[in-house]
């Protein structure tokens, strides 16, 4: 066999290349004159985000109805709270404790509807459901079983109209924010105009309910207020002053009785002189 006398080259060894030049990269990153330059892809936009049920297209999202609730809710404490600082002088009069009590009643419910608009946090909704669910549990038992500690322990206050129209606006309160607390997908928006005109019809309604309920809260331990007991006994005893009353009309008076007894006899007399002077004859007239 013959050797092929061409010699062969060898691969050069990597300790031989050289690093490109500055010049070069740039020669090969420019495009060539001839080829259209490389087209970029361009970046995907980000998905939008759904836009929630109820809005219209192109508009700002309106008022929800739980926003609305909420309004309500702030309106109810607001009225029941001026009721109950209505009834503070009334019952601080009666008990100071029971003033107290009323006092910081009246305090919560004008806080809480002041803050619950501006920032409708859920701490506010959770702290307002079970005060508000407290004070009608107290009203119900205090009518039913009565105080069990004061100067009225024990006995069933009558149902006023005052203290009847604060326990509705507190379950009004509560079955607002409970409305606010139940889970949905979307809420159901409002129109401006719509949600303005609910307002002031709420308004109105709550202010006539607060009017009478503070005339009856200011009269509390008058005639529009009393205890089971203290009526009972404030009956009897008319009861017996007018049962005396008639029986003293009916009992006779042994005086008054002589002086009718007299007059019969009084008339007899008066009229005897009378016969007298009827039977009298003149001189020398006989007698028949």
């Amino acid at each position: 066999m013959q050797s092929d006398p061409t010699p062969r080259r060898r691969a050069p060894s990597p300790s031989t290349l050289t690093p490109p030049s500055t010049a070069e990269r740039t020669a090969l990153l420019r495009p060539s004159a001839g080829r259209p330059p490389t087209q970029r892809s361009a970046p995907r936009p980000s998905p939008r985000p759904e836009r929630p049920r109820g809005y219209a297209a192109g508009h700002r999202p309106g008022p929800t109805d739980a926003r609305l609730a909420m309004l309500m809710a702030a309106l109810a404490s607001a009225a029941a709270g001026i009721i109950h600082v209505a009834a503070v002088p009334s019952h601080w009069a009666e008990w100071p404790a029971a003033g107290v009590f009323f006092l910081l009643t009246a305090v919560f419910q004008l806080s809480w509807s002041i803050l619950a608009m501006p920032f409708e946090h859920r701490l506010l909704t959770l702290s307002a459901i079970p005060v508000n669910l407290g004070l009608i549990a107290l009203w119900a038992f205090s009518r039913w079983q009565g105080v069990p500690v004061g100067p009225h322990a024990g006995v069933p206050e009558a149902i006023g109209l005052g203290d009847t129209l604060s326990t509705a606006l507190e379950a009004g309160i509560v079955t607002c924010l409970l409305w606010t607390l139940i889970p949905r997908e979307s809420h159901g928006v409002l129109s401006t105009q719509g949600y303005r005109l609910a307002g002031i019809l709420a308004s109105v309604l709550l202010g006539l309910m607060t009017i009478p309920g503070i005339v009856s809260a200011l009269s509390h331990g008058g005639a529009g207020h009393g205890h089971g007991e203290t009526e009972d006994v404030h009956e009897h005893g008319e009861t017996e002053e007018e049962d005396g009353h008639d029986h003293g009309s009916e009992t006779e008076d042994p005086a008054t009785d002589a002086d009718e007894a007299s007059e019969p006899g009084s008339d007899e007399d008066s009229e005897a002189p009378s016969e007298a002077e009827d039977h009298s004859h003149a001189p020398g007239e006989e007698h028949d």
